[in-house]
């Protein structure tokens, strides 16, 4: 067997749907997982019509439904290194569609990009 990619793996259940890139899990507790490789719209001020599209495409995603957990640790030297604003930096797949990400998903439906987009005052998101 390969040695696994650093990391913490664990089935979750997703019971929350803040935003088109921010969920919430239950794994032995609540946890919200800020998805990694996905920059969706806000869901307040001038991008909430399309923040709005965005979260209402994940809840049809996830909401419900249960799946895996992935926190990359490889290069983390401090907790702090995987959380940001009192959320877990991961990935989560579905099992009703564990071949790909929900960030990979969201950003394939035009709904999110997949790096921090730059704010100089352009609307950089297209939804489909």
């Amino acid at each position: 067997m390969q040695r696994p990619e650093h990391g913490w793996s664990t089935p979750c259940s997703i019971v929350r749907v803040m935003d088109g890139d921010t969920i919430e899990i239950i794994v032995t507790k609540s946890i919200k997982v800020r998805l990694l490789s996905c920059w969706s719209p806000e869901v307040h001020g001038e991008e909430k019509p399309e923040g709005i599209k965005a979260k209402k495409h994940m809840e049809k995603m996830a909401l419900g439904n249960t799946g895996t957990l992935f926190v990359p640790t490889e290069d983390a030297r401090t907790m702090s290194d995987i959380i940001t604003l009192g959320r877990v930096l991961g990935h989560v797949w579905t099992d009703d569609h564990p071949e790909e990400s929900l960030s990979r998903r969201q950003v394939d439906a035009g709904h999110a990009i997949e790096q921090k987009p730059d704010k100089g005052g352009l609307n950089i998101y297209h939804v489909r």
